[in-house]
Formats: structure tokens, C-alpha cells, sequence
């Protein structure tokens, strides 16, 4: 069974708590007005790779940091292959998702694996309710922890938090944008880059 990956990065604190691996799949079919990542919406933008060798691949950097988080895309819009991946990860692996479906449709289309999720945030972009959310882009999303790994009070603590920033990376002469900003960031930072003469691939 393959997967379709868009990039592989390690992100601090930004796209969910602690040093993790971040796995950007590709293809969306949610189109939210303001997209911070719209190269993420057709699959064809990604690298199709067997998910026995991805995991080989990454297994170094997941044994080092025992966290994960899959963002996009949409990672559910591969679902067979997200499923089956994940089933195949080391249980002491700290798995995050970000998704644009409701956390009930997860839970109930995706029993078999939803208890293996330790936290999930959920809900499509709505740029209108765009704000400085610790890990999130809009007021409506929400955070979860389905397998009851973190506690009530660490979620309401994450909900009331302000975000973590940004992170920019530089891969093979590209300059990479990790993160999720709050409103007003990115069009700072466009800004700023442009009047440099550097353009920007954004990952969210």
C-alpha cells in the first residue's frame, strides 16, 4: 500500500507540543478560502512511497523523538493508507493529526485506530475566525485527545493559548514555512520576503 507525501520535516512546539517529525501528505479536497498551504491540495503535488518504506525511512527520527504529526493536505483523504501506517507505528509513538473533517465523523468512521490518536485537532479553516490560536488557524477548530493521553485541564490550557510562531526551513535552496500563523504573521513575512526578492513554499 503507497501514501502520498508532500514533505518530511522535524518542527519544535509549533505544529503540536514538543520536537516531532511532521509528515505532510498531499491532496485536499476541503478548497478553504485562504489556504495556507493550496500546493497541498492536488495529490499529483506529492511523492508516492510505500508506507512499509516510509516507515523504514523515517523509523531513526521516530525512535529519537517518539512523536509524529500528520498535517496537509488532508491526511484522511488518503485514508486507507493513513490508517494502515498508523497501525504499523510503535505504540509509545505520540501520533497528532490535523484534519477539516469533525472530530464525531473521526471517531466513528475511524474506530479502529481513533484510541491511537493522542491528540487530534479538528474543523475546516474559516478564515473569518482567524486569530493567534496555539496550533490551530480558526476559532472553530478544536483540540482533542482521543486516546485520553493528555487530560482535560492540558486541553483547555492548549485551547486558551496563544501560538508557538513559526518556524522557517530552508531544503535544496527553498525556503520552507512550518507552523501554523496567526493572523496578520504570514502577510508580514510575504511582505518582508518579497521586498528581499525571496518567494515562499508554505507548509502548514
Amino acid at each position: 500500500m503507497k501514501i502520498t507525501i508532500s514533505h518530511i520535516g522535524v518542527a519544535d512546539e509549533i505544529l503540536g507540543p514538543g520536537k516531532r517529525l511532521i509528515i505532510w501528505t498531499s491532496g485536499c479536497p476541503k478548497r478553504c478560502p485562504a489556504c495556507i498551504a493550496p500546493d497541498l491540495q492536488d495529490i499529483k503535488n506529492g511523492v508516492e512511497i510505500n508506507i512499509d518504506a516510509l516507515l523504514a525511512q523515517i523509523k531513526p527520527q521516530l525512535d529519537s523523538l517518539q512523536r509524529v504529526t500528520f498535517t496537509g493536505g488532508e491526511p484522511f483523504y488518503q485514508e486507507k493508507a493513513l490508517v494502515n501506517f498508523i497501525k504499523k507505528l510503535d505504540p509509545r509513538i505520540d501520533i497528532m493529526i490535523y484534519t477539516g473533517n469533525d472530530w464525531k465523523l473521526i471517531q466513528n468512521k475511524y474506530d479502529e485506530i481513533s484510541h491511537l490518536i493522542d491528540i487530534l485537532i479538528d474543523g475546516e479553516f474559516k478564515q473569518d475566525l482567524q486569530g493567534n490560536f496555539l496550533w490551530r488557524g480558526s476559532a472553530n477548530q478544536n483540540i482533542y485527545s482521543p486516546s485520553n493521553k493528555y487530560e482535560k485541564e492540558m486541553i483547555e490550557h492548549w485551547m486558551d493559548s496563544p501560538s508557538k510562531g513559526i518556524q522557517l526551513h530552508v531544503n535544496d535552496g527553498t525556503i520552507l514555512l512550518y507552523g501554523v500563523p496567526s493572523m496578520g504573521t504570514l502577510e508580514k513575512l510575504k511582505q518582508r520576503l518579497t521586498e528581499q526578492g525571496i518567494s515562499i513554499k508554505e507548509e502548514s
